[in-house]
């Protein structure tokens, strides 16, 4: 049984300016607010940064995120709830979010066998996620709860397509990925 359970809610969009409203980020955080409700988890983890202008986001996803989630619960929840303000893709949403884990939890992440890690999103962006914490990264118990949106078809073969991508680059380090990442960078 795991010692330590997580739940990563990595971010979507935002409507302008900074705003969740209608957006699948904000249901991923419902879902996850409702997971964590049931105290069963140990640590959330908020993941996403600023990667659009100036005039749709002003400030890094896990900010807006944890603004939400803290206006939920009535109040922050030091060491429990952390948002991660740097990824600009799926996969440094998995790889910051660990580094997280490791930070806080250092005797827990050495034996990853202890660590319980539950991905909030859809199942198509699910998949990739947890491919690349369990393939790329090395965590093994990876859960994936369903945001409950229905993305539709284009958005699923886009994630089909990125998937069979990262089955060779489940890390990001190709230099394609590292090109988007440089034109996310808002």
């Amino acid at each position: 049984m795991a010692e330590l359970r997580v739940i990563i809610v990595p971010s979507h969009e935002v409507k302008p300016v900074d705003q969740l409203n209608g957006t699948i980020t904000l249901a991923r955080l419902r879902k996850a607010l409702e997971l964590w409700r049931t105290g069963k988890f140990d640590l959330m983890i908020l993941s996403g940064g600023k990667v659009w202008s100036n005039d749709i986001q002003t400030k890094p996803f896990g900010f807006t995120m944890l603004k939400w989630i803290v206006g939920q619960l009535g109040g922050p929840e030091p060491g429990k709830i952390i948002a991660e303000e740097l990824s600009r893709d799926t996969i440094e949403n998995a790889e910051l979010s660990l580094g997280i884990i490791e930070e806080e939890h250092p005797d827990l992440s050495k034996d990853r066998n202890r660590v319980e890690i539950t991905i909030v999103t859809e199942p198509s962006q699910g998949r990739r996620m947890a491919y690349a914490i369990r393939c790329g990264f090395g965590w093994p118990n990876v859960i994936l709860v369903d945001s409950g949106v229905n993305i539709g078809l284009a958005r699923k073969l886009w994630e089909l397509w990125l998937y069979i991508y990262h089955l060779s680059d489940p890390t990001g380090a190709s230099p394609i990925v590292k090109k988007i990442r440089e034109k996310r960078s808002g």
